[in-house]
């Protein structure tokens, strides 16, 4: 298993690579607990991520830089930022 370094600025193509990849390793797990839980079908262990934590495959999916990183030139989906003053800050709740 390979693993990634992102500097604390992320180019729109890093962006979207790392967002793709992660999409693709989550959908692993997600897709087929969706697919499951759309006929009504369990799965005491595979399932065990999604509802003792109550995760959304949605919710699992979606990929987070995390705090550090900053988008240079990136689209930044609106619902995870919030534009500010000077650059981009991850919108908060609350």
């Amino acid at each position: 298993m390979s693993s990634v370094v992102f500097s604390p600025v992320m180019e729109a193509r890093e962006w979207r690579a790392a967002a793709a990849a992660h999409e693709a390793r989550a959908g692993r797990y997600a897709d087929p607990f969706a697919q499951r839980r759309a006929r009504h079908e369990v799965h005491p262990v595979e399932d065990f991520l999604f509802t003792y934590y109550t995760l959304k495959p949605g919710q699992f999916k979606r990929w987070h830089p995390g705090d550090a990183a900053r988008p240079g030139t990136a689209r930044v989906p609106a619902r995870e930022y919030g534009r500010v003053q000077v650059g981009v800050q991850a919108a908060t709740s609350g």
